[in-house]
């Protein structure tokens, strides 16, 4: 074989890996900016997050679930990596308790005060940089908030 052949071979091996790779890394990088907690984020479970199949939504003594998979996906999906961290840390009365099966992938704590959710702390899987907290954060946009509300007010008793 050769070296031109092996080395076609290899590059395609390695693209390859990234691909497969692509669908349980999740990455965040944040770029130069003047907003506060800026970090970057690589999470190692992303394939879970995004095949949820289960939210139960906790305010208070309300208790929600959702098992629509197109609408938990929806909402699995804003919480798969980390894209603030160190901010604040009040933390408000509603989190969210994802499942993909019987297994805890996600539990979201929303901040009572703003559009920020506490997602994962920094671990083997979920790597945060850089950290002083080590608590992984998403900062939703108002309209992601928005839809989220919606779909929660939609499946309230």
């Amino acid at each position: 074989m050769s070296k031109k052949k092996k080395i076609i071979i290899i590059v395609g091996s390695i693209c390859l890996c990234l691909i497969i790779l692509a669908q349980f890394i999740g990455v965040y990088i944040d770029g130069p900016s003047t907003a506060g907690g800026e970090c970057s984020s690589i999470v190692f479970d992303k394939a879970f997050v995004k095949g949820a199949d289960k939210i139960v939504v906790r305010e208070g003594d309300e208790v929600i679930t959702i098992t629509d998979k197109s609408l938990v996906r929806e909402i699995a999906a804003e919480f798969v990596v980390a894209n603030r961290t160190d901010l604040c840390g009040y933390n408000g009365d509603r989190c969210l308790d994802i499942y993909n099966g019987n297994m805890l992938v996600r539990h979201v704590q929303f901040n009572a005060c703003c559009n920020l959710a506490e997602i994962y702390e920094a671990d083997a899987g979920h790597w945060i940089f850089p950290s002083y907290s080590k608590v992984g954060q998403v900062e939703l946009s108002k309209e992601s908030l928005q839809r989220i509300n919606e779909i929660i007010d939609a499946h309230r008793e």
